[in-house]
């Protein structure tokens, strides 16, 4: 099973991510740990797009490039989509921090 980017948009903010799980599964797993977040009052530990969810009740989940064979390759271009675009995300999609980090925007800025 291959790998796709989605997106998440409301209430003009986007959120970035990747996955290879069922679409209509990974779209139900954003609203109920949403709420389960929300219910436990544990806002603080959640993911970037319940900022989304908090401002509107109008807001849609796509997918935006599909059939990406590696996981490895799928987080790439996540990271491209996070760097390149204004959204909501906090996390860099390969977990990168410090030097590591700002060695990898370097060498995607240089390519």
């Amino acid at each position: 099973m291959s790998y796709y980017i989605y997106q998440i948009t409301g209430a003009d903010m986007t959120y970035y991510g990747s996955s290879q799980q069922d679409f209509c599964e990974r779209k139900s797993q954003h609203k109920t740990q949403y709420k389960y977040y929300k219910k436990t009052n544990r806002l603080n530990k959640c993911c970037t797009s319940y900022k989304i969810f908090d401002a509107t009740d109008d807001w849609k989940m796509e997918i935006i490039e599909d059939k990406i064979e590696t996981e490895y390759e799928a987080l790439l271009i996540e990271n491209q989509y996070i760097n390149n675009n204004e959204c909501v995300n906090i996390n860099n999609a390969l977990g990168l921090i410090g030097e590591e980090l700002k060695e990898y925007k370097t060498k995607w800025n240089r390519h």
